[in-house]
């Protein structure tokens, strides 16, 4: 790293500057290693989204091409620690649409455990119609865990009554009328 840029990165090249030199972004005095390369003057804010952006970004990025299924659930997870609105709508999006059944179901009980009781409900009722009986198991069984949410209390707010579990597909029904109860 010898510049900001393009025209100050060749500048140096050709003047022959190094981009190895003490470390200046933090107190390195309690380190062994104190040089580094850096590049000076960099500013992560004037760039993209910030830091906690870019991780967001890079944990979607990881949880949708990542050819390691246990590396894809394990950002999957990660994503849920940030806890804001970018990270809720990167696991809405995997829950949704990824090609791997236990990468949506990670990120379903992310969700779970992430959002508040009621909206996380909400949300997660929608995955009570989905095509892939696992998939309306995971939503099931996070719902049924969601701390503070008694399954009485979610058939009687509207929510998943015998109605809708009736609409549920062969084990995923029967899987379901266990959890809650009914």
């Amino acid at each position: 790293p010898l510049g900001l840029d393009a025209p100050s990165t060749w500048e140096a090249a050709v003047a022959g500057r190094s981009g190895i030199g003490w470390i200046e972004a933090f107190d390195a005095s309690d380190y062994p290693v104190r040089i580094a390369a850096e590049v000076k003057g960099f500013d992560p804010e004037t760039v993209g989204h910030g830091p906690e952006r870019t991780a967001t970004d890079a944990l979607a990025s990881i949880a949708r091409q990542d050819a390691d299924l246990d590396i894809q659930r394990e950002a999957v997870e990660t994503l849920g620690d940030f806890e804001d609105k970018r990270g809720v709508d990167e696991l809405i999006e995997l829950a949704n649409s990824h090609p791997r059944v236990d990468v949506r179901r990670e990120a379903i009980e992310t969700l779970g455990d992430v959002l508040p009781e009621n909206d996380a409900v909400t949300l997660l009722k929608q995955f009570l119609g989905d095509v892939d009986p696992l998939i309306q198991e995971e939503a099931v069984d996070t719902i049924a865990g969601i701390e503070g949410i008694r399954c009485s209390d979610v058939g009687a707010d509207g929510g998943i009554d015998v109605g809708q579990l009736a609409g549920l597909y062969g084990d995923a029904r029967e899987h379901a009328d266990n959890a809650l109860g009914h």
